[in-house]
């Protein structure tokens, strides 16, 4: 289960800088 957490915690960044640059946009 261990092995997975790195992809996830890939995913989440992802999503964070997709958000941050929707936020930059405004």
């Amino acid at each position: 289960n261990q092995h997975k957490q790195p992809e996830i915690k890939q995913i989440i960044h992802a999503k964070n800088l997709r958000n941050n640059n929707e936020n930059d946009q405004e």
